[in-house]
């Protein structure tokens, strides 16, 4: 009978280590997820806002051979460490923003275009992470 409660906790044990492990693979993937979504957002607006300052001036606006290059490289680590559904508004708002900034002089509806997918993507990059839709703010009553 020995024998049968050492080969048990052996394996207890190892099943232990194996939850350990996942559980340490778990939060290193959620870390990732979190950085390529903010990044994606982040430079998404910053590129959409560098855009608007200059077409709301009217003035010209060099951004370069490929200005969609940092968007559409943040757009792959969503590819890669986001869910399914982020990825696919991942790569519909890089398509709207390409259209506004390809387009936007003449069809203003462009960055309408571009927000509602952007907005669609935060929405769905907070239920990916678990973060509420509204901060909730607690109050002690005193």
């Amino acid at each position: 009978m020995p024998a049968v409660t050492s080969a048990w906790s052996a394996w207890l044990q190892h099943d232990r280590a194996r939850e350990a492990q996942q559980d340490i693979r778990d939060a290193r993937l959620f870390e990732h997820r979190r950085e390529a979504y903010a990044r994606f957002v982040a430079e998404s607006n910053g590129l959409a806002s560098r855009y608007n300052r200059h077409f709301m001036d009217d003035e010209a606006l060099d951004l370069g051979a490929d200005p969609l290059r940092s968007v559409i490289d943040r757009a792959a680590l969503v590819q890669l460490y986001g869910t399914a559904e982020a990825a696919e508004l991942a790569d519909f708002a890089w398509s709207a923003l390409a259209k506004y900034i390809r387009h936007g002089r003449e069809e203003g509806g462009l960055v309408f275009d571009f927000q509602v997918v952007l907005d669609r993507f935060i929405n769905q990059a907070r239920a990916d992470l678990g973060v509420p839709e509204t901060p909730s703010v607690t109050t002690e009553a005193g």
